[in-house]
Formats: structure tokens, sequence, C-alpha cells
């Protein structure tokens, strides 16, 4: 899993030297497991160029909880899968 985290990092700072990809704006409501939100497909699209294998429904489901975990964990932020406009981990989004 380390390995993978260090995968991303380098495709993230690659993208990010590149001038980043286009922000998604928060959703509002907070995004766990469970969710359905149009913004999730967003998000899905965007980890999927960075080579996730996500579906791209709107549904917060298992893939997508581990794909935002991957991103807490290496984004050093508490690693619970949740969401809000107020996590630091939504920088990764914008």
């Amino acid at each position: 899993m380390y390995r993978d985290l260090q995968e991303t990092l380098i495709r993230l700072k690659d993208i990010n030297s590149r001038g980043g990809i286009r922000g998604i704006r928060p959703p509002g409501p907070t995004l766990k497991l469970g969710v359905s939100n149009p913004t999730i497909t967003e998000m899905k699209s965007l980890l999927n160029i960075l080579g996730f294998n996500l579906n791209t429904s709107n549904e917060f489901d298992y893939a997508f909880d581990q794909a935002i975990r991957s991103i807490q964990i290496a984004s050093l932020t508490k690693d619970d899968g949740i969401l809000s406009s107020k996590d630091p981990s939504w920088a990764f989004f914008k």
C-alpha cells in the first residue's frame, strides 16, 4: 500500500508541475460511504486520470472510499473516508 501511495504522489506532483487539473467545487453536504452526489462522478473521473480504476457512478462506494482514504493518508490527514468542504483533504480536488 505504501508503494501505491508513493506512486500516486509522484503522479500528483507531475500533474501539478504541468498546471494541475480543473478544480471541483465542494458539493456542500458531507460525502461518505453510501451517499450519492453528482460531484462524486467528477471526483472519480479525476482519480481515474491519476491511475485509480473507479466506476464513474455518482455513488460513494467502497472503491471510492478506499481511494479517498489513500488521499487522506498521502495528505497526512485523518483517514476516515469522510469528505466535507472543511476537510483538509478537499484541497486535493480544488
